[in-house]
């Protein structure tokens, strides 16, 4: 089991806008929001605010759809503080900064932003920059990390040094032992082939069990109802794909099954002492336990501002909503426009060649007549 750090929890003003959306939840994850006293468990569609810190446990795994398009997938025992979010989409601007405290994260960066923007994830021994679309940084030892490049270029910082890691490479970063480069081996595509065919498992788990559900309800309703051989079918088909599925997921498993365990192994000491030792900075931080009075008042400032922050969301949902209504009046607006001056083009343009024509006929006219004086003379 792994220990939940806390420190970094006390109190601080950050943007109530939720920074990304959790999907995909599946084992323990947790979440440890900027003024809250304790985690709590993360599950599917929750948002997620900037300083929440996200931990899961042995066997869970986790996706964070950010707001600038980005993707963070979540291995299992993994700790990762989401720094600082903030995107722009009207001016391109963007400053993502993640804090990865130990495990391993995937990133699949949306790109389209200025080059002035900031993308980055820092761990104890390493900063990684991202220039490129899809990368993952490892950091499962006190004194290296690991960084993998599956597409575009990653600028691999540490000590003011620095080494640009570009697609199909895979460099390690040493305390005091400098960046070192590599090609990326087999094992790493098959590691991150495991989380994807985890990840198709349990959203197809989860479309069973809604098919179930909704199978049983409308059997309640009316036995005899169309729409149960419909819903039937589906469920036999969700199930076949995933029992497929399934098998070649168990597969893969036995085949990694030794490095999963020598890693989980490996991480259930580093996490155990990492949380203990951040666990202690937050009791110097704060002085001491925290009183129930002030649990208490931590949980309801907590739920005050989950109730903003949903109240918000829909606020911007229907902004968004009428800022899309508006363009497209103003885009039909253009277009009837843009209709409307292409008409009056192309009358100007058949009155002008008309005008012409006839100029060139009175020409042609003047000048017959011209030749049958001359003849007459």
């Amino acid at each position: 089991m792994l220990g939940f750090s806390s420190a970094g929890a006390q109190v601080t003003e950050v943007d109530p806008d939720p920074k990304g959306v959790a999907s995909g939840v599946s084992g323990q994850v947790w979440v440890l929001e900027p003024e809250a006293s304790s985690p709590k468990a993360l599950a599917d569609s929750d948002p997620v605010f900037e300083g929440s810190r996200i931990t899961s446990g042995e066997g869970a795994f986790v996706e964070i759809d950010l707001i600038d398009g980005s993707e963070l997938k979540i291995d299992e025992m993994t700790q990762v503080d989401l720094s600082n979010v903030d995107a722009q989409p009207e001016s391109l601007e963007r400053m993502v900064d993640l804090s990865m405290l130990y495990g391993t994260l995937r990133v699949s960066v949306q790109n389209g932003f200025s080059d002035r923007s900031v993308f980055k994830v820092v761990t104890p021994v390493s900063v990684a920059g991202v220039r490129g679309t899809d990368f993952a940084v490892e950091y499962e030892s006190e004194d290296e990390s690991q960084v993998d490049v599956f597409d575009g270029e990653v600028v691999v910082g540490q000590e003011g040094a620095k080494e640009t890691v570009e697609s199909g490479e895979s460099s390690r970063v040493g305390r005091g032992k400098g960046i070192t480069k590599e090609r990326l081996k087999e094992d790493r595509h098959e590691r991150w082939e495991h989380f994807k065919e985890s990840m198709h498992d349990h959203r197809q788990e989860r479309a069973e069990s809604v098919l179930r559900e909704k199978i049983e309800r409308v059997r309640a309703e009316n036995p005899n109802d169309p729409r149960l051989a419909g819903l039937e079918n589906a469920l036999q088909n969700v199930s076949k794909d995933r029992t497929e599925a399934r098998s070649k997921l168990e597969a893969r498993r036995e085949k990694m099954k030794d490095r999963r365990e020598e890693r989980r192994g490996r991480m259930r000491e580093f996490a155990q002492k990492h949380g203990r030792e951040r666990f202690e900075e937050a009791r110097k931080f704060r002085g001491g336990a925290m009183t129930p009075e002030e649990r208490k008042a931590a949980q309801e400032k907590m739920g005050e501002r989950r109730r903003q922050a949903r109240e918000k969301a829909v606020e911007q949902h229907q902004k968004r909503r009428e800022k899309i209504k508006d363009r497209r009046e103003e885009k039909k607006d253009q277009k009837q426009e843009g209709l409307k001056d292409r008409r009056e083009n192309r009358q100007d343009q058949m009155k002008d060649r008309r005008d012409q024509r006839r100029d060139k006929m009175q020409d042609k006219r003047e000048q017959r007549k011209d030749t049958r004086q001359k003849h007459r003379r």
